[in-house]
């Protein structure tokens, strides 16, 4: 791999997940000495939750630019599609969950992290 791309959900137990696979891969570059992008995308964030927007500020606060700046919504369409075999685009392509990470997608490949259409 060349890029790390890590999907943290907007809770308390997700955050000490990221810090420790955080850590783990740091010690990683060392070893290999070799560093790898990465990036962090807050998933399942429900602005209706405080929890949400607190996970989402200590995450920019301790990695800063390396947090996506966009947010993928939880969405009643991104739980299902799976349950379908069938990715959000093409169960629901209006829903927020397909614009969040059509947004995403936007996003990594204007920051060069992703490149759109490669195969």
């Amino acid at each position: 791999a060349d890029y790390v791309l890590i999907p943290v959900a907007a809770d308390y137990l997700s955050l000490q997940g990221v810090f420790r696979l955080a850590t783990a891969l740091d010690v990683l570059e060392k070893r290999l000495k070799r560093i790898y992008p990465r990036r962090i995308v807050v998933t399942r964030f429900n602005p209706r939750r405080k929890l949400a927007f607190e996970v989402d500020r200590q995450l920019r606060e301790r990695y800063g630019e390396t947090v996506c700046k966009t947010r993928i919504a939880e969405n009643v369409a991104l739980a299902t599609s799976p349950s379908v075999s069938q990715d959000v685009f093409r169960y629901a392509p209006h829903s927020g969950g397909a614009a969040d990470y059509a947004a995403l997608a936007k996003e990594l490949s204007e920051a060069g992290f992703l490149q759109v259409g490669r195969k």
